[in-house]
């Protein structure tokens, strides 16, 4: 592969995976928020609350795990990219 376009697919693949590094701690932050809203807060529910509601929230909570897991796949993916392409030097610590 010609220097250049090595290096501008490197350059891509840094940024991809400092974006999905950022999406991740989003999604960590969210699921912070949402255990404080649902479980600490002056609404907290309480476990006599109505079905449809911790049905409502439950969802939510799924929806951020499910789109932490994808994150994390993907965040594996373009370390494993960047393994294949350069060696130890992406090798996780």
């Amino acid at each position: 592969m010609e220097h250049r376009a090595e290096r501008e697919l490197l350059i891509k693949l840094i940024n991809i995976h400092e974006s999905l590094i950022s999406r991740k701690s989003a999604l960590l932050e969210a699921l912070k928020d949402f255990h404080e809203s649902v479980f600490e807060g002056p609404y907290a529910v309480e476990p006599n609350d109505e079905l449809d509601i911790l049905e409502s929230y439950e969802e939510h909570y799924h929806w951020l795990v499910n789109n932490l897991k994808e994150t994390n796949v993907s965040l594996e993916s373009s370390l494993m990219h960047m393994q294949v392409m350069y060696g130890s030097a992406y090798v996780e610590r």
